[in-house]
């Protein structure tokens, strides 16, 4: 292999230590904020900066440039300092390790990306071949319930708050990184005046909970139908319950995990894997026979499905797109 003859060959090395270890991804690439000790990243840092300036995509960045790093096992200053044919040559081979029927072609074409805008951020413009996706390439199958196929899963949850999410979900349209980065007072006025479809907002400054939230750092709002904010409601009663209080501060949907206690617990945002969990569970509880390719982006889509009805109005608002 190309990684063994360089090993051989005596190419400076740097970076041995695993990914799986104790390590953080900021320390292990000596990151703080948008620099970083290593020459190599801190250029490219600075471009992203740049660019975006979004924290997800400076994650995503690091991820694949610290698994490089660790499959060649060098540094990233010391892989910038190989002779462009050699820094071509890893590439290829790193990247045609995702080329196989476990990953999509789109994931190994957006690894490709990334490490060439690594080297291109320092200077080197590789030429290394990407992988072919067809027109409306899609790995995974995926299913879109129904309207009433979305109100099985609701009613077949299995709590209070597993079916404020599935509603939310369907009738806001949101993305899962931004539903997860609600919080209470993004909604407190509206429920406590009890109206029965509330504006849901989103804003930039949801990034510092959850970094996906707010794609593209665009604000807007959008609402939650009527049995959504039923469900919502009762959510919220019973955290009020358990917990004597819900503070404007505290997740909408916080974690349910029992090892935390129950103080911790309520300030701790749920994560999109659990929100996967949720919905998966919820389909297959529904008896959807597709139940396994049923995603909370699925949720999305049926959202998209529903006709845009301009039926109902509030005096201080424009129209309401009504899904329920």
């Amino acid at each position: 292999m190309i990684l063994q003859a360089c090993i051989e060959e005596g190419v400076p090395c740097g970076f041995s230590f695993r990914f799986g270890g104790k390590r953080g991804l900021l320390s292990s690439l000596k990151v703080d904020g948008w620099s970083s000790l290593y020459f190599s990243v801190d250029n490219l840092l600075k471009r992203l900066s740049r660019k975006s300036g979004s924290e997800a995509t400076k994650r995503s960045y690091l991820t694949v440039i610290r698994r490089f790093c660790e499959y060649v096992n060098m540094s990233p200053d010391d892989l910038t300092r190989l002779e462009k044919k050699r820094i071509e040559d890893l590439v290829q081979e790193y990247c045609d390790r995702f080329n196989s029927p476990r990953y999509s072609r789109k994931y190994a074409n957006n690894i490709l990306h990334i490490l060439r805008s690594f080297f291109n951020a320092n200077g080197l413009e590789i030429s290394v071949e990407g992988y072919y996706v067809p027109t409306r390439y899609r790995k995974r199958p995926e299913y879109i319930p129904t309207k009433n196929e979305v109100y099985d899963m609701a009613d077949n949850a299995g709590s209070l708050r597993n079916r404020a999410i599935i509603l939310m979900l369907y009738s806001t349209g949101l993305r899962v990184s931004t539903l997860i980065a609600l919080i209470y007072g993004d909604l407190k006025d509206e429920l406590r005046k009890g109206y029965s479809i509330v504006k849901v907002p989103v804003y930039p400054e949801m990034k510092k909970r959850v970094p996906e939230a707010c794609k593209n750092n665009i604000s807007y709002f959008t609402f939650a139908c009527e049995e959504a904010v039923k469900a919502l409601n009762l959510y919220l009663e019973d955290r009020l319950r358990r917990y004597g209080s819900v503070e404007p501060d505290e997740p909408l949907f916080c974690s349910e995990y029992n090892q935390l206690e129950s103080q911790k617990r309520r300030y701790k945002f749920i994560t999109a894997r659990e929100v996967q969990r949720v919905v998966k569970a919820a389909a297959k509880n529904a008896g959807i026979k597709e139940w396994k390719y049923v995603t909370p982006h699925s949720l999305r889509k049926t959202y998209e499905s529903i006709p845009v009805s301009y039926t109902h109005l509030r005096a201080h608002e424009t129209s309401l797109h009504l899904v329920c």
